[in-house]
């Protein structure tokens, strides 16, 4: 149900979804922790980011300091859009020319002037996000349906980039009062500590993530297998049961349709969810395709139509 929240939102072009502090915090220390000198320097862009809102603003002028930022600049879209700009010396916050959409030129100049990107961009505009971001280092809150589209996936299989070291499939959001939040997601949240106020609920969004070309220590992650013959006999997943890990009709490979009933006695190709790229470790495996077979069309089996397919092989 939480995947047809987020369908919802690109239907009504209801983009203000509000990531919190804490989802922030969490996933932006692992670069930290990893690399204390990984924002040292840089000239960080928010550029989806209201400074009177925006936890993105926020937690990056508490940590301006320990992170050794050369500056912080956000941006946000209104009838006037907004700056915010924090250096070492001082901090400003003034009206924009224009509305202060990303897609502006306005916005294109400043970013020109950045060299690192943080945001959480509007979902329904994240094929023209990207590109826009172009070859500076970023970190991205997304959706995993991004993975699938024709300017991201090729990245993906490049190695350019890579999911989030948080990647959660029950994300909290801050919303707006006027969006409609199921009240099973508003009770989950209120259990987290995440209560009603200041003119903002909170929701949960599921198959989210994070989007990222810096580096973390996702090399520490490991994917646990274990001989075919061990998952078919001990397996809990039905699907497996009924028809083993059926071999495509369009491709030289086997379909795993669970992440973790990955064999380790197969040394050839296997498709497995795309959820399967929150554990990857490159050195571990290696992707070699998406989605499709030989003939060009979606990945099929005799026993069924697997949905989605990372294609993956073992590495020695």
């Amino acid at each position: 149900m939480a995947n047809n929240s987020l369908h919802r939102a690109k239907k009504n072009r209801n983009d203000e979804f509000y990531t919190t502090y804490q989802c922030i915090e969490n996933e932006v220390e692992h670069y930290y922790s990893y690399n204390p000198n990984v924002f040292a320097g840089h000239r960080l862009l928010l550029p989806c980011d209201d400074w009177e809102k925006s936890q993105f603003v926020a937690y990056f002028s508490d940590n301006f300091e320990r992170f050794n930022l050369q500056s912080l600049t956000a941006t946000c879209f209104g009838e006037r859009g907004k700056m915010f700009v924090k250096t070492a010396n001082k901090t400003t916050c003034d009206l924009l020319k224009g509305n202060g959409s990303f897609l502006s030129h306005e916005v294109t100049a400043i970013a020109q002037q950045c060299d690192m990107i943080v945001t959480n961009p509007p979902f329904s505009m994240f094929r023209e996000f990207l590109p826009w971001v172009g070859e500076k280092k970023f970190l991205l809150m997304s959706n995993m349906n991004t993975i699938g589209y024709k300017d991201v996936n090729p990245l993906i299989l490049q190695g350019k980039i890579w999911m989030g070291a948080t990647n959660d499939s029950q994300v909290i959001f801050a919303t707006p009062l006027s969006t409609e939040v199921k009240p099973s997601h508003a009770r989950y949240c209120q259990r987290r500590g995440y209560r009603a106020q200041d003119g903002l609920h909170y929701t949960v969004l599921g198959n989210t993530c994070w989007l990222t070309n810096m580096e973390y220590d996702r090399y520490s992650r490991f994917v646990k297998t274990q001989p075919m013959a061990d998952i078919l006999t001990n397996t809990r997943h039905k699907k497996i049961v009924e028809h083993g890990f059926p071999r495509y009709l369009n491709f030289d490979g086997i379909d795993v349709p669970f992440s973790d009933s990955i064999p380790s006695d197969f040394d050839g190709i296997m498709g497995v969810p795309i959820s399967f790229l929150f554990k990857h470790n490159p050195e571990q495996f290696e992707i070699v395709g998406f989605r499709y077979g030989d003939d060009g069309k979606d990945l099929t089996t005799a026993a069924y139509a697997p949905y989605v397919r990372l294609l993956i092989r073992r590495k020695n």
